[in-house]
């Protein structure tokens, strides 16, 4: 497999990045492309003065010395992931970020987007327009979230959320593709409308059953089904957890409670991670989740 990362400017991002990849330890990556965009400003910065000396100023000083910077922030890359067993390809070019890594991934087929992204609330991850909110929005691919520097000598612990729909169990079978060798726990995790659950029980007071009980058991022998699912991936412990109530709180819930490293969640399905739109589930745990976050998206 090919992946592209997207080298930022920070080194305490590119730590991020790293850090998480050589932990992850995926071994189907066969080639690691680094990625360095040098910004150029839109039409719009323009018009409001911004830094309008370096338009087309491609020789200029300032473009000399961004193009020294991405030297410099690649090459730093490279050192720090020379314990991975892959083919190395360095890149550098001119453009707005989130749109040449997407036409750079596409162009490749790589089969994983890497970037490294700082803590965000729900206002500033759902509605400015972030480089990874447009990455994740329009990724052809599967995206990773670095976010904090991990230990690359260490397993991760990591909370798989899935509502077991199809396209959700695609891509548990894609997380076996990429063969995470890094993984040491996993944390099977499904959420259910609680409320939904009791109106429902309300309403049909002549079943003797205990609905949410029979949702919860139910749902349980389906967490065991993914957990059979990802029994090659070698992990020393996988559970399971069915929980209630929102989704998004849930889960951030679940990621504290069992100290967990990485949240994986697939970009779509039929249940609570819908097609990525603003305000959907998968976009705002993405961008929010305080911890490092895998978004799976399977193109089948």
């Amino acid at each position: 497999m090919q992946f592209t990362v997207a080298i930022p400017s920070e080194k305490e991002q590119i730590d991020a990045e790293l850090s998480l990849l050589r932990a992850l330890h995926f071994g189907a990556l066969e080639t690691l492309d680094l990625v360095y965009i040098i910004e150029i400003l839109s039409k719009a910065d323009a018009l409001i003065g911004v830094s309008a000396f370096m338009d087309n100023l491609s020789q200029s000083p300032y473009q000399k010395l961004q193009k020294r910077w991405a030297e410099e922030a690649v090459a730093y890359a490279q050192e720090g992931i020379k314990s991975l067993n892959c083919s190395v390809n360095r890149h550098i070019f001119n453009g707005q970020i989130a749109n040449r890594i997407l036409t750079y991934a596409q162009e490749q087929k790589s089969s994983l987007i890497v970037l490294g992204s700082d803590e965000k609330s729900v206002v500033e991850g759902i509605l400015v327009g972030s480089v990874t909110r447009k990455t994740v929005i329009h990724s052809p691919t599967s995206v990773l979230i670095a976010r904090g520097k991990h230990n690359p000598h260490k397993k991760l612990k990591a909370v798989v959320a899935t509502d077991h729909s199809d396209y959700a169990n695609r891509c548990l079978k894609l997380l076996l593709q990429y063969r995470p060798q890094g993984l040491s726990d996993l944390v099977v995790t499904t959420v259910y409308p609680a409320d939904a659950l009791q109106n429902l029980a309300s309403s049909t007071p002549h079943f003797k059953l205990n609905v949410e009980e029979a949702v919860i058991k139910q749902l349980h022998e389906k967490n065991r089904e993914a957990m059979d699912l990802l029994g090659p991936l070698n992990c020393q412990k996988i559970s399971s957890r069915v929980e209630a109530g929102s989704v998004s709180e849930t889960l951030a819930r679940v990621m504290d409670e069992e100290e967990a490293d990485l949240l994986i969640l697939g970009a779509q399905g039929h249940g609570f991670t819908e097609r990525l739109m603003i305000g959907s589930v998968s976009l705002q745990l993405t961008l929010t989740q305080k911890k490092s976050v895998l978004l799976l998206r399977d193109l089948a």
